[in-house]
């Protein structure tokens, strides 16, 4: 219970500290674009896919 309340608790084995227990603190991150710049490439035809795939994920088949 005291863990939720935001208290750090200890944990023993044998007597001895096994585990700290300790309230998550949630630190958002701001976003960094172009994380992934350079590492993703396109085909030059990516554009043109065939009709019979297209069909395929709409459901004409």
């Amino acid at each position: 219970m005291r863990a939720w309340q935001g208290d750090r608790v200890v944990i023993t084995k044998a007597d001895k500290p096994y585990l700290n227990l300790l309230p998550h603190v949630d630190t958002p991150q701001a976003r960094k674009p172009g994380g992934l710049k350079g590492k993703i490439r396109m085909p030059a035809d990516f554009d043109s896919t065939p009709e019979d795939i297209i069909e395929g994920f709409e459901g004409r088949l």
